[in-house]
């Protein structure tokens, strides 16, 4: 099966690390949701006490730097929390995947819970399972930066900013932590989304069983995500067709025959990284695991903390950052058990776009295939499309994914990259222009 290229196309799953307020009203949430959420958050309380109360004593939203349990809004004495989470079998560190500050959070929360205990495990949705052995050739010593994310296939399966990334990577290797792939190849999961869970045999599914029915409250999510991507399909194809899909009140898809394989795909996801953590535990039963995973399949104990309460893995805590003006809408009392302030994101600093050139691709052996060019694109000018094979781009050959992605990354907005292309047995050459920057 072809592996997506995490830049130029995405998989029918919701990017789970996305940014996004979520409304969950309570009264929609099962009861046995609640006791079991209002339980964790209590047990934590007893544990980790209360900040003094602020000088100004009037109510504010919680402040950069401060560490809150949004069951109650209390701020936590900060030399308690990492002890607190340190007893823990279990520490889930959310993340938006392009968000700095979070992993710069991540890395400050790591060596916080290892200077309490003596053993670690770091796990990270960022790599499926099959490319374990460049984790352990990583952390041994045994590999340079670029030959590990060339080893890992970071381009191919995940592609996020690298630099984001690395310092918790050198945490792990400095100290000899061993590092887990909690993730499963892509393609699983979109065949999964296309086909339904029983329509991939067990073989095919890289040894991950059966995944715990979801909740009420994660299905209710899910489907805004199933009608949001909805959306967005509809708009690529005829920009008037997005008001249709969103005018009046959201349409009931639950009996939805894609959206209930959309749902099993995710539950699917959720439950191979839940698989992995408890793997991870039982080869090593004295070590505190701390898992990096996207906050969507975190928040509300919904996701991966589902899955490993099904799979019998208990004392587990879910952690989350959050930004400074995103506290007061955001602060949901069953967000997490406990949620660290990060820096404002102040609204008039634009997060550059990054560059694409709006292809969807299909990696055949040693060629890389267009399998649909997105309307209005960088490809769409150029002339590119579906059934074309990329032969090199800036004189460079094409022949994975990755190849493309790689260079498509280093281009400068306003700039021009070289294409050469073959459509049927035709070869010739395009120029793709990149806009200038704010365009």
């Amino acid at each position: 099966m072809p592996i997506p290229s995490p830049q130029s196309m995405r998989s029918p799953l919701p990017d789970t690390g996305h940014r996004a307020v979520r409304e969950f009203p309570d009264r929609r949430r099962p009861f046995s949701a609640l006791v079991l959420t209002t339980l964790v958050q209590a047990s934590l309380c007893s544990v980790w006490p209360a900040s003094p109360a602020r000088a100004d004593a009037s109510p504010a939203c919680p402040r950069q730097g401060e560490w809150i349990t949004p069951s109650d809004g209390r701020v936590l004495v900060r030399g308690t929390v990492m002890e607190a989470l340190a007893r823990k079998n279990v520490v889930l560190l959310g993340e938006i995947h392009s968000s700095s500050d979070d992993h710069r959070w991540q890395l400050q929360v790591m060596a916080g819970l290892y200077a309490h205990r003596a053993q670690v495990v770091l796990g990270f949705e960022m790599f499926p399972r099959h490319v374990q052995d460049a984790l352990d050739a990583w952390r041994d010593g045994r590999l340079t930066e670029r030959a590990f994310l060339e080893a890992s296939h970071w381009n191919e399966v995940w592609g996020y900013r690298e630099a984001d990334y690395l310092p918790l990577f050198h945490f792990a290797r400095m100290n000899r932590l061993p590092m887990v792939a909690l993730n499963v190849r892509r393609d699983i999961v979109a065949r999964i989304a296309r086909e339904g869970f029983d329509g991939v045999p067990a073989e095919d599914r890289m040894g991950v069983g059966t995944p715990a029915p979801v909740s009420a409250g994660y299905r209710e999510y899910l489907a805004t995500v199933f009608l949001e991507k909805a959306k967005r399909r509809a708009a690529e194809v005829d920009p008037e067709a997005e008001n249709a899909v969103v005018s009046g009140s959201s349409p009931d898809v639950s009996d939805d025959a894609d959206f209930r394989r959309f749902v099993e795909a995710q539950s699917f996801w959720d439950r191979a990284m839940a698989e992995a953590i408890r793997d991870a535990r039982a080869t090593h039963p004295d070590a505190l695991v701390i898992a990096v995973i996207g906050r969507g399949h975190l928040e509300h104990r919904y996701g991966v903390p589902h899955q490993l309460a099904a799979l019998g893995v208990e004392d587990v805590s879910v952690v989350l950052p959050l930004p400074e003006n995103e506290t007061c809408k955001a602060m949901e009392k069953t967000l997490a058990d406990a949620v660290f302030v990060t820096p404002a994101e102040p609204d008039e600093i634009a997060t550059p776009a990054k560059p694409r050139l709006g292809v969807m691709l299909r990696q055949d052996p040693g060629i890389v295939v267009v399998t649909k060019v997105m309307n209005d694109s960088v490809a769409f000018q150029t002339g590119l499309r579906e059934g074309d094979i990329l032969v090199s781009a800036a004189a460079t050959p094409i022949v994975t994914n990755a190849d493309l992605i790689r260079i498509v990354k280093r281009q400068a907005p306003g700039t021009w990259l070289p294409l050469t292309v073959k459509r049927g047995d035709e070869t010739f050459d395009l120029v793709a222009k990149f806009p200038p920057e704010g365009e």
